[in-house]
C-alpha cells in the first residue's frame, strides 16, 4: 500500500510539472508565416513557420534555354509588427521566329502571415472597435520590357469570441498596388470589431506579392523584375473606439494571452505626475516614521 501511494504521489507531481506545458499548447495566441513561389499557375508552398519574430523565406529558379525566371521572398511577423520582401523576375526570348508570345507566363513571389491574440478592451458590452495602428514604410522597384510587373501589399482582419466559430466582424480589406518605383509611408489602421469589455480573439492577415511576366500577344523578348520591401515602425499603442469610430479616452486594455502589451505608454506628463505623486507619498511616510521615532 505504501509503495502504491508513493507511486501515485510521484505521478501527481509529474502531472503537475507537465501541466504548464499542456496548458500552453491550448493557447489561442500564435504567429505563423508562409512563403510561396509560382511560375504561371504552377505553385510551390514552403512549410509554414510558427513563432513571433521567426522568418519564413523561399527562393526558386526556373532556368532553361531562352527561359529564365526567379523568385525570392521572406516575411517576419511579430505581434503588431512586420518585415517583408518579395521579388519576381524574368527573362524570356524564344528563338522560334515568332514576333509575339503565344501564352501567359509569369513568376510570382508571395508571403502571407497571421497574427492571432486574445484580450479585452473597453467596458460596458456595447459594440466597438479595437484599433491596431501599423506605421508601415518601404517601397517598390518595378520595371519591364514587353510585359508587366506589379506588387501588392494587403491587410485584413477578423474577430470572434474565443472558442466560437462565428465572427464578431471583419475589417475591410486594405490593399496597396504598386506598378513602378514608389516609396511608401502610411499608417494602416486595423479597426477590429469587438464588444466592449468582453474577451475577444483577433486575427490579422498580412500578405505581400510580387509578379513579373508577359501576356499572350506581348512582343518578344520579355525582360522584367518586380520587387517590394516593407517594415513597420515601433508600435505606438492601440486605442479603443465606440461604434461610431470615436476614440474612448482612458478605455482599459487588458493583458493579452500572448503577453504583448497593447496599451499605449503613459505620456511624459502623466508619467511625471505619477513620479511626483510617488515621491510625495514617500516623503509623507518618511515624516511619519521620523515623528514616531
Amino acid at each position: 500500500m505504501t509503495r502504491t501511494r508513493s507511486r501515485l504521489l510521484a505521478l501527481l507531481i509529474a502531472l503537475a510539472a507537465c501541466a504548464p506545458i499542456f496548458s500552453a499548447t491550448a493557447r489561442a495566441a500564435f504567429v505563423v508565416s508562409t512563403c510561396q513561389a509560382c511560375t504561371s499557375s504552377d505553385c510551390e508552398t514552403a512549410p509554414s513557420v510558427y513563432g513571433a519574430g521567426v522568418t519564413a523565406n523561399m527562393s526558386r529558379l526556373w532556368d532553361f534555354p531562352a527561359y529564365h525566371y526567379a523568385t525570392n521572398t521572406f516575411m517576419t511577423l511579430d505581434y503588431v509588427s512586420l518585415s517583408a520582401f518579395a521579388r519576381a523576375s524574368g527573362d524570356e526570348a524564344p528563338e522560334n521566329g515568332a514576333q509575339v508570345f503565344g501564352n501567359l507566363t509569369k513568376s510570382v513571389a508571395r508571403s502571407t502571415g497571421d497574427i492571432d491574440d486574445v484580450l479585452t478592451a473597453g467596458e460596458g458590452g456595447a459594440p466597438g472597435f479595437f484599433r491596431i495602428p501599423l506605421h508601415v514604410t518601404g517601397g517598390s522597384a518595378i520595371s519591364w520590357q514587353n510585359g508587366f510587373g506589379v506588387a501588392v501589399l494587403a491587410f485584413q482582419c477578423v474577430s470572434s469570441v474565443p472558442g466560437s466559430p462565428y465572427a464578431i466582424g471583419h475589417c475591410p480589406l486594405t490593399q496597396f498596388n504598386f506598378t513602378g518605383n514608389e516609396s511608401f509611408d502610411t499608417v494602416v489602421d486595423l479597426d477590429v470589431p469587438i464588444l466592449l469589455g468582453q474577451q475577444f480573439e483577433y486575427r490579422v492577415t498580412v500578405s505581400l506579392e510580387a509578379q513579373s511576366g508577359h501576356n499572350s500577344g506581348d512582343l518578344i523578348p520579355f525582360l522584367g523584375a518586380a520587387q517590394a520591401s516593407f517594415a513597420s515602425s515601433p508600435f505606438a499603442g492601440a486605442s479603443v473606439l465606440d461604434a461610431n469610430h470615436v476614440v474612448i479616452a482612458d478605455a482599459p486594455i487588458s493583458a493579452s494571452e500572448s503577453g504583448f502589451v497593447y496599451a499605449p505608454e503613459p505620456s511624459s506628463a502623466t508619467g511625471g505626475a505619477a513620479v511626483l505623486a510617488a515621491m510625495g507619498a514617500l516623503r509623507r511616510a518618511s515624516r511619519r516614521c521620523s515623528r514616531r521615532a
